[in-house]
């Protein structure tokens, strides 16, 4: 029996009572991690930490279980992916961290995310390795018998993150400063708290009681609208929107303006200290506006593929220092080379406050429409049917600019339009949406094949 491990943009996600998170799955997962351990020469200690879903217990114990006696498992229960990835960066004697979460999707979806020593990503030749191994194990016989393994807790999980925060900042900067946090009922929900009132802020919360089925429902970076009545009703600053892994982040001004992942980059690059820290990198789903923005302000822009590993991509290569994607991924080089919700919302903040910057005016945007599309199947978009639809929009509209692409975490289609107006915008989006369900549908009949996962495949239709 073959089975191809989902792997995606960052790890492997999906629903979390399908392959791959079946026991049986998970059990030749751990199996294959730890053959992948030892043919790196990394040490046999893995550390995991997850976020709030009910499913996480159960998934931990089913993947360790894949594991020998010679493997040292150490668990930081509930815990950030940035916090993972910082004690990845300073404890050596880890050879694998093992996130698990399903980040900004909702609660009946789980994923593993995978970093190894000094946090970085699997690279793809890694994924392939472990495949190779996923294959052998998974096609052995199962032992059915309940296997045994033992754990240890890594109780300094908090205070090795917090510790590195608390170097970046001045103590009490926020002081007298009124801000609401809506933290998604995930994994930052102890945590968010506590790192803001040190820093002196007074804060209010929302979505701080997570119950296993209640992350990112209507709460968080993905649904801000509670934390704009939060905001508004209370008269606060600002506010800040996580996802339920704590690696991303959107801020609500006081007048109730929401700041995407784009806006973010705009307020922290124009920081008086960043101004020659090398070129920003957003995406090519980054509003035009940005860019213009940026070369007002003396600084340069480029444009990575989709993905936080694409931007980290093109932030090695060009010396850049600050990055990021709309969806509030950013990236501080300095604090690390991952997206951390909680430092960023700090870094905001001192940007707004050395800039004199309170009303959190950052850009203006050019009118934007988007839609999304389910799909169980992700054709490849040079499909003579959907390149049909792609190469007719461009002769159509040819002064706007189109993205459509698969997602890399969930299934679907993706489109976005930035056009003149924003009934134009949205004019286009509907018309797309309705050619595209059509034809997709169509295929989806005619095929039988499995979903087919695609990093960051897209066409981008530019004026």
């Amino acid at each position: 029996m073959k089975y191809k491990l989902p792997f995606g943009t960052h790890g492997i996600r999906g629903n979390s009572s399908l392959p791959p998170f079946t026991q049986r799955h998970l059990h030749a997962l751990g199996q294959a991690l730890e053959l992948f351990l030892e043919a790196k020469k990394f040490p046999k200690t893995i550390l995991f930490g997850s976020d709030t879903r009910a499913s996480c217990p159960q998934i931990k114990q089913f993947l360790s279980q894949g594991f020998s006696s010679t493997t040292h498992i150490q668990s930081a229960q509930n815990l950030p992916t940035p916090a993972l990835i910082q004690i990845l960066k300073k404890n050596l004697e880890i050879g694998l961290g093992i996130m698990i979460t399903a980040s900004h999707n909702p609660a009946h979806d789980n994923g593993l995310k995978f970093f190894l020593q000094e946090g970085k990503d699997l690279s793809t030749d890694d994924e392939n390795l472990i495949q190779s191994f996923f294959s052998i194990s998974f096609s052995s016989p199962y032992p059915y018998q309940e296997s045994f393994y033992k754990e240890s807790l890594y109780p300094s999980a908090f205070m090795e993150y917090f510790t590195q925060i608390k170097k970046k900042f001045a103590p009490q900067f926020l002081n007298g400063l009124r801000i609401g946090l809506d933290c998604a009922n995930g994994a930052i929900s102890e945590y968010a708290p506590v790192i803001f009132k040190h820093f002196g802020a007074q804060i209010y919360t929302i979505n701080t009681k997570p119950d296993g089925q209640n992350i990112n429902k209507n709460c968080g970076s993905n649904h801000p609208d509670e934390l704009k009545a939060l905001v508004l009703v209370n008269k606060l600053f600002c506010g800040f929107a996580f996802d339920g892994d704590g690696d991303r982040v959107v801020a609500i001004s006081s007048t109730g303006e929401l700041n995407n992942g784009d806006d973010i980059l705009a307020m922290i690059a124009t920081n008086p200290i960043r101004k020659k820290q090398g070129p920003v990198i957003g995406t090519i789903a980054s509003n035009s506006g940005l860019k213009k923005y940026l070369e007002k302000n003396s600084l340069s822009f480029l444009a990575s593929n989709v993905g936080e590993n694409q931007v980290i991509k093109l932030m090695h290569e060009h010396s850049s220092n600050l990055g990021g994607e709309p969806s509030g991924h950013i990236i501080i080089k300095e604090y690390m080379m991952a997206s951390d919700g909680i430092f960023t919302a700090l870094a905001l903040l001192d940007s707004i406050l050395v800039n004199n910057n309170f009303s959190l005016s950052s850009f203006e945007h050019y009118p934007q429409a988007s839609k999304n599309i389910l799909t169980q199947i992700k054709p490849p978009l040079s499909t003579p049917e959907l390149k049909e639809i792609i190469d007719s929009f461009t002769e159509i509209y040819p002064q706007s600019s189109i993205l459509i692409r698969y997602s890399g975490t969930e299934p679907l289609m993706r489109i976005s339009v930035e056009a003149p107006t924003m009934d134009e915008a949205a004019t286009i989006s509907q018309q797309l949406e309705t050619k595209i369900t059509t034809i997709l549908k169509d295929l989806t009949k005619k095929t039988s094949a499995p979903n087919v996962e695609l990093k960051n495949e897209c066409h981008t239709l530019s004026n």
